[in-house]
């Protein structure tokens, strides 16, 4: 049997809490842990979480550079440019990564 490298840590959460949120949500008891641990203790909390709307997300060019991706990305649109991208992305711990530079046109937009 291969033993494992690192080990789940489970945050102890309110069991009543949580055990409410599982019966208002009609979900699982884990998926119940996992929000509660999140912060996420009422159906309304809940909703907010899954159903954001455009006021809760901070504003993109607050990021170092995105003025300037977002006029090389213009330009490349607008003179149908190659592009190749190296992405390295973390969403909400977990870390992916496309290593090979994919070369492709970017389409540009059929909207008015």
């Amino acid at each position: 049997m291969q033993t494992r490298k690192y080990q789940w840590k489970k945050k102890e959460v309110d069991q009543p809490t949580s055990l409410h949120l599982a019966k208002e949500l009609n979900v699982s008891k884990v998926i119940s842990e996992i929000l509660v641990a999140r912060g996420i203790h009422d159906f309304d909390s809940a909703q907010n979480y899954f159903r954001p709307n455009e006021t809760q997300f901070q504003d993109g060019f607050l990021m170092k550079g995105m003025d300037v991706s977002v006029e090389r990305l213009n330009k490349a649109i607008s003179n149908r440019l190659r592009c190749g991208w190296n992405m390295f992305s973390c969403y909400d711990g977990s870390v992916f990564k496309i290593s090979k530079s994919q070369s492709f046109v970017l389409p540009t937009s059929s909207r008015n």
